[in-house]
């Protein structure tokens, strides 16, 4: 369903399906992802996936997420012009707020 969902506009400009569907069509996913939620990581581990054919800091099997993320983040081409005094300019204000 999810893939229906992404390619929604080829299969409504080339009328595979009525306009109409696009509306049942996500709320039907909308319906299914609520309903196998609660099994969602116990379904994608019993795939068997690993973390590179997942692709996703998320899912990583050592656990550690946050480094992950922020692993991921520094890297990116988007981030390129990232400043590596950061962490001077805004830890104060990070930790104060989480309240350390």
């Amino acid at each position: 369903m999810v893939t229906l969902e992404s390619g929604l506009a080829e299969i409504l400009e080339y009328n595979v399906l009525p306009p109409s569907a696009a509306h049942i069509l996500r709320e039907r996913i909308g319906q299914s992802f609520k309903h196998i939620l609660p099994d969602a990581i116990g379904l994608s581990d019993a795939f068997g996936w690993t973390d590179w054919e997942l692709d996703s800091a998320l899912g990583v099997k050592k656990g550690d997420v946050y480094d992950q993320l922020w692993e991921r983040a520094t890297t990116s081409g988007f981030n390129a012009s990232l400043d590596v005094n950061y962490k001077v300019r805004y830890f104060h204000h990070v930790t104060s707020w989480l309240g350390g």
